[in-house]
């Protein structure tokens, strides 16, 4: 009961140090709250736990034609850097299916080395800003290191101004607040790929 009281507090976490942060489900609860919902949690220990998410109905209504022609689909290369095995596997699953490759990273010093080996064959980085081992900051200085042409496309649920106006002055391609739709990220891919 006290792990369940504190698991959407931000970087609380069960796992050793250095294996996560502790902001899945922050970030999870932070959406909820945003659309004005609600979130639940059942656990029964060796038996499984059940998270139930409430929404309001919305008013708007939407069809799918709309729907499909927001996503844009697209061809290449994509490294996936985050720590939290949630978003990396759903993101990679996403951009799979709007027709690219995936590369995996879950730190910023293994994303460095992912790199350095594929270099010629990645289009673009997704990088996370708050990971353990190297954060997405300093992953972001050695990716630029090593190929100042380097694209990057950061995706967080937290980010500090200051740190996004520098990695701008230093060529950043983008920026994506967590949590985001199958349309926003899709376009947001092609725009970065597409400029050359």
């Amino acid at each position: 009961l006290n792990i369940q009281n504190k698991i959407f507090e931000p970087f609380f976490t069960t796992k050793e140090t250095g294996s996560g942060t502790g902001l899945g489900l922050a970030v999870v609860y932070s959406a909820v709250q945003d659309h004005h919902g609600a979130i639940t949690v059942y656990s029964e220990e060796g038996k499984g736990t059940v998270f139930n998410l409430y929404f309001a109905v919305s008013k708007v209504i939407t069809t799918g034609k709309d729907n499909i022609q927001e996503i844009v689909h697209g061809s290449g290369r994509i490294l996936i850097v985050d720590d939290e095995d949630l978003i990396r596997v759903s993101l990679k699953a996403m951009l799979e299916d709007l027709g690219y490759d995936v590369l995996e990273a879950q730190n910023g010093k293994e994303a460095v080395k992912i790199y350095q080996e594929n270099m010629k064959q990645i289009d673009l980085v997704i990088l996370d800003m708050i990971m353990p081992v190297m954060k997405g900051v300093d992953a972001f200085k050695r990716l630029k290191e090593i190929n100042p042409d380097c694209k990057i496309l950061i995706s967080s649920g937290f980010s500090k101004d200051e740190d996004l106006d520098n990695m701008k002055k230093d060529g950043l391609a983008g920026f994506i607040q967590k949590p985001y739709r199958k349309h926003q990220i899709s376009s947001r891919i092609s725009e970065i790929i597409s400029k050359v």
